[in-house]
């Protein structure tokens, strides 16, 4: 299934194809089907709640090809009654359960866990330390396999990956950002930004640039880890991440080490990113003025989430 988000307009407003200023939105959840269509059925009970005004929407940004232009949702981006790009999952955890075996015996850390994370979207974890957030970013992060239930990202189930695989796609697709610098001590900080991006053959020495300037690191690029702050590695660390555009960001308190203004500075590049690229963040913190900033929050508590 695809959904698109409809907005309905206001004929009074002016607009640049004459169809008046967008108020509300609506989504409505439509079968995929060859060239955008809308199949037989669902077509003749969608056109009446569309109106005159939907047809003429419909019909002056149909993709072209189709022969019968207002049946077509459109591959087109202009289209004034969708939001904006189709909300694309990115991340989807389905009934996921992790227990891990200590002396006292098998400790459930994830019970059932269900969610989402969609294209541009970002979301804040956010629960009491032992609650599970970390071991769910590690399943996401294909650096740990469910017990139960599945983890997919970008329409692929990791549970059906060798290790190979989830190797390749942790290279590929995921950005993680976590606790632990994790820097390379031979390379410098200019070496340790790309190095990701290199791997990954997604390196834009423009990009690049413009994280050493927002981290404030351009004094430091002919550095070595060990010659920086703890402060100065996780901006490194962060960078690296960034620099390599991945389809899913990963951070696990990533402004943790770091003052209140560059914190938010980080925080911004991570949403930009986010938002230009069509990635997704799923960020722990505990700071709720962080939380607030993203578009939702997802508490997590004894290994379920409650809200």
């Amino acid at each position: 299934m695809r959904v698109i988000v409809f907005k309905w307009l206001d004929m009074d407003g002016p607009e640049s194809n004459g169809l008046g200023t967008p108020r509300g939105r609506r989504c409505l959840r439509l079968p995929r089907h060859a060239h955008g269509r809308l199949p037989r059925e669902p077509r003749k009970s969608f056109r009446p709640a569309l109106g005159e005004l939907g047809e003429r929407a419909l019909k002056s940004t149909c993709c072209g090809p189709c022969a019968n232009a207002a049946s077509c949702i459109g591959h087109s981006n202009r289209l004034l009654l969708e939001s904006g790009p189709e909300r694309t999952m990115i991340l989807t955890f389905d009934a996921v359960r992790k227990s891990y075996t200590s002396t006292q015996g098998s400790i459930e850390i994830l019970r059932g866990i269900d969610l989402s994370v969609s294209a541009r979207e970002s979301v804040a974890l956010t629960g009491e330390s032992g609650s599970g957030k970390s071991t769910l970013l590690h399943l996401a992060g294909c650096l740990d396999r469910a017990d139960s239930g599945s983890v997919v990202i970008d329409g692929d189930d990791l549970s059906q990956f060798s290790e190979e695989q989830r190797a390749r796609y942790r290279r590929n697709k995921v950005g993680l950002v976590f606790q632990q610098f994790n820097l390379i001590p031979s390379l410098t900080v200019a070496a340790n930004i790309s190095f990701h991006a290199k791997l990954a053959k997604r390196q834009d020495s423009t990009w690049e640039t413009t994280l050493i300037q927002a981290l404030g690191l351009e004094q430091y690029t002919a550095r070595y880890p060990e010659q920086l702050s703890g402060g100065q590695q996780q901006r490194v660390a962060i960078g690296r991440t960034l620099a390599a555009k991945p389809r899913l960001i990963l951070a696990d308190e990533p402004t943790g080490n770091l003052d209140e203004q560059t914190g938010d500075a980080v925080l911004d590049l991570m949403l930009d990113l986010a938002r230009s690229t069509g990635a997704a963040l799923l960020l722990v913190t505990h700071s709720t003025r962080l939380a607030a900033r993203l578009d939702r929050t997802v508490l997590l508590r004894d290994g379920k989430i409650v809200e």
